[in-house]
């Protein structure tokens, strides 16, 4: 039934309405079933056949920019993790209605799976030897802490570079800063 033409479309169609209505109302923290449906121009029972819940639907589209951005990185072939971390960074502001929705409501789970993809670039340039998933969660949460700030402020294409280099330095400086640290294998 997936693979079905038909499906496709009202899959494609929500899940355009999804971004547009993300485009048009970024401060949007909730989302009804019925007006997602309405607007999509299908009913809600169609609506409750490809998804139970608005979550599942974001699920979804978290699971389709993941795959997009993987991709993208890929085709682009970016090489060294300054450049990743710009395409990253370039990647959340393109999508930026979403990535702000997510973290306004606590979801971590996008980043985390486009910082995966990022995880053996990072740890071969940062030449991490020990403890590097330790160290790779930490930077996770440190980045994570810059773009919360983000949403709030909303840093613009010609601060990229800038906000890149520091997240290289926390990368980088991650196994001195926490020299001190007692990792727990």
């Amino acid at each position: 039934m997936k693979k079905d033409s038909r499906y496709q479309k009202t899959e494609t169609a929500i899940l355009t309405t999804l971004a547009k209505i993300l485009e048009e109302n970024p401060r949007l923290i909730s989302l009804n079933p019925s007006d997602l449906a309405r607007q999509a121009n299908i009913s809600l029972s169609t609506f409750y056949r490809h998804y139970d819940t608005i979550e599942e639907m974001l699920i979804v589209y978290e699971s389709r920019l993941a795959l997009k951005f993987e991709s993208s990185l890929h085709f682009r072939r970016v090489k060294t993790l300054k450049n990743s971390m710009q395409f990253t960074l370039v990647f959340i502001i393109k999508y930026n209605k979403f990535f702000k929705i997510a973290f306004r409501r606590g979801d971590q789970n996008l980043l985390r799976r486009i910082f995966e993809i990022l995880k053996p670039k990072i740890i071969a340039s940062c030449h991490w030897t020990k403890n590097q998933d330790q160290l790779f969660d930490i930077c996770f949460y440190e980045l994570y802490g810059l773009l919360e700030d983000w949403v709030e402020g909303a840093f613009k294409e010609k601060d990229i570079a800038s906000i890149a280099n520091n997240i290289i330095y926390l990368l980088k400086s991650a196994p001195a800063r926490l020299k001190g640290v007692i990792w727990h294998s």
